[in-house]
């Protein structure tokens, strides 16, 4: 009695698959790789940057909820006594910058006012804000 063979003889598809995942899972950890790998080339001394990430450390953040309501750092103060607090902590926690964040409901004319109370004091003003 004879053997027969049931299965064609032809490559079938399952095993083309399984070779084109192999080709797809080498070909993308190769395009990946390349991305990781640390570009060669001569080294050179590159100039300083024009700008760098500021450093909040020495900040202190003034907050104006209403023309009544100003918050330096969470201690509420008025605004006829900004200059002279702001002097203090200048003075006394070496404060060079100050953190703004005013109240979408504030007007225009009060910004101005205490960004220029700020300035004159000699420290420096960042505007903080949300995205919508």
């Amino acid at each position: 009695m004879k053997l027969e063979l049931t299965v064609p003889e032809r490559v079938g598809v399952l095993h083309l698959l399984a070779a084109f995942d192999l080709f797809v899972l080498v070909f993308t950890f190769l395009y990946l790789g390349l991305g990781f790998v640390k570009y060669t080339g001569v080294d050179v001394s590159l100039p300083d940057a024009n700008w760098e990430i500021e450093d909040y450390s020495a900040s202190k953040t003034l907050t104006v909820i209403s023309k009544n309501s100003l918050y330096l750092g969470t201690e509420r103060i008025a605004l006829q006594s900004l200059a002279s607090r702001l002097a203090k902590q200048k003075e006394s926690e070496n404060v060079d910058m100050i953190l703004l964040k005013f109240d979408q409901n504030i007007a225009v004319s009060l910004e101005r006012q205490i960004i220029d109370e700020v300035r004159s004091l000699g420290l420096r003003c960042v505007l903080l804000g949300s995205s919508r």
